[in-house]
């Protein structure tokens, strides 16, 4: 598969016969990309994981299926704003945390879609598609901070590791995970977690609000150094990964 970066938790995932797209707010999709159809998936309403000009910019391609959070507004009236056709209507599979959808890309390959419940808004997606499996977390990150209660930062980290408890021993085949530096010291929480819990190939990071040195920081000394080598550096938009 070929992974690009698009900007902040975006993704495209190229397969043989289809791609994912992955909380897209903006960037260039190649062009050979397009030809192909298409599975996007969005977390979460926030703005910097959902836009709905991905529905203008699919709506040539009735081959495009979409898979969002049920947590995302789309009362009749804001589709009618939105402009969407019925065959995008129709395409649209809402899911909700802890909830399962089977289906099958064109050729008839099973695409297994399963959530996790966010720590923030909507949900973490699992895809499994030709052996492999992909995890996106959205926003479900152990979202401790500076400066908040004591109380509080352990009532995340609770919730959070709740949810890494349904990832033990998963073999995970490549993660899109937090690793925002506006944490600080408590950015690299997350990830690891997700790394000692789960049986990860690679990690791609994302939500870094473009300071995109903090991985090579993990890597030096957030981390955990005997799985180093498992997170896949970004240092730019539209950089691309094949794996």
């Amino acid at each position: 598969m070929k992974v690009t970066y698009l900007y902040h938790s975006g993704f495209l995932v190229e397969w043989e016969n289809c791609c994912f797209l992955f909380d897209y707010i903006r960037g260039d999709l190649p062009r050979q990309a397009m030809q192909k159809p298409f599975f996007v998936f969005c977390s979460h309403s926030h703005g910097d994981h959902f836009t709905p000009e991905i529905f203008a910019k699919f709506r040539s391609k009735p081959d495009t299926c979409f898979v969002l959070a049920r947590q995302i507004d789309l009362r009749p009236s804001r589709l009618d704003k939105w402009g969407l056709p019925d065959w995008q209507r129709e395409k649209i599979f809402r899911i909700k945390a802890g909830e399962s959808l089977q289906c099958a890309d064109p050729k008839g390959e099973p695409l297994e879609i399963s959530t996790l419940a966010s720590t923030d808004l909507g949900v973490a997606f699992l895809v499994r598609y030709e052996g492999k499996c992909l995890y996106h977390a959205g926003d479900l990150n152990d979202w401790q901070w500076k400066g908040e209660p004591e109380e509080w930062n352990r009532n995340m980290r609770k919730r959070f590791l709740t949810q890494m408890k349904k990832l033990q021993s998963l073999p995970i085949d490549l993660a899109f995970v937090p690793l925002d530096p506006r944490q600080e010291e408590m950015a690299p929480c997350g990830l690891n977690a997700l790394l000692t819990t789960a049986r990860v190939e690679k990690v791609l990071p994302m939500h870094m609000w473009d300071r995109y040195e903090i991985g090579a920081w993990w890597k030096k000394e957030g981390g955990l150094p005997d799985q180093a080598d498992k997170l896949l550096e970004i240092q730019r938009e539209g950089q691309q990964f094949t794996l």
